[in-house]
């Protein structure tokens, strides 16, 4: 299974993380090694990708796991207008 990354607010609005999700600046990501990244993705982990600004802004997530890629995909579709918001629906 490919490392899925998604990018800014539309992930981050509603996802619920798993708990061995963890924050990693651009930085330690290029220094840690390939095989540790995909080792802890196969995990069932997630890494948010943030800067090194103060305060941190979150630049992405990097998952393998099919329910939070689900999930993104339908915050991104929500956020880009493509579906209207699920309190919209429920609300009809």
């Amino acid at each position: 299974m490919p490392i899925t990354s998604y990018r800014r607010k539309p992930y981050a609005a509603g996802m619920s993380l798993p708990a061995s999700a963890r924050a990693m600046s651009t930085a330690e990501l290029q220094a840690a090694s390939p095989q540790q990244i995909i080792d802890e993705l196969d995990a069932g982990g997630a890494i948010l990708v943030i800067t090194t600004d103060d305060p941190p802004s979150l630049l992405g997530v990097l998952t393998r796991d099919r329910d939070i890629l689900g999930e993104a995909t339908l915050a991104a579709a929500i956020a880009r207008g493509d579906i209207p918001p699920l309190a919209d629906l429920l609300d009809q």
